[in-house]
C-alpha cells in the first residue's frame, strides 16, 4: 500500500476551473475530477506503527515475538517485514 498526500492531490492542477477550456478535453478533464471526487471519499489510512521481532525461547525452539502486540512467529520470522497479526512494520531495532 502506498499512502498519499490527499491535500496534495487536490491541488492537482488540471481542474474545470483552471484549463484553458478552448483546447482541454472535457472527457479527460471529467475523468480528473472523478478520480479527485472519489479520492476525497475514501476513508483516511492510519499510519503504521514500527516494531522488531523479540527472540524468545519456545520449546526446544527459539520463537519472534513482535514487540508491538506480541503474536509469536514460529516459523523463521525474519522472512516476515510485517507482524500478520497487527501489521506492524518490523524493522525497527531490538533495544
Amino acid at each position: 500500500m502506498r499512502l498519499i498526500d490527499a491535500d496534495a492531490l487536490n491541488k492537482y492542477p488540471i481542474r474545470r476551473h483552471r484549463c484553458d477550456k478552448k483546447n482541454a478535453n472535457p472527457h479527460f478533464i471529467n475523468g480528473i475530477e472523478s478520480v479527485l471526487e472519489y479520492a476525497n471519499e475514501l476513508p483516511v489510512v492510519e499510519e503504521r506503527k514500527h516494531g522488531h521481532w523479540r527472540i524468545e525461547p519456545y520449546l526446544l525452539e527459539k520463537t519472534g515475538c513482535c514487540s508491538i502486540c506480541g503474536e509469536q512467529i514460529r516459523m523463521p520470522h525474519e522472512i516476515y517485514k510485517y507482524c500478520p497479526n497487527c501489521g506492524a512494520i518490523m524493522d525497527g531495532e531490538e533495544k
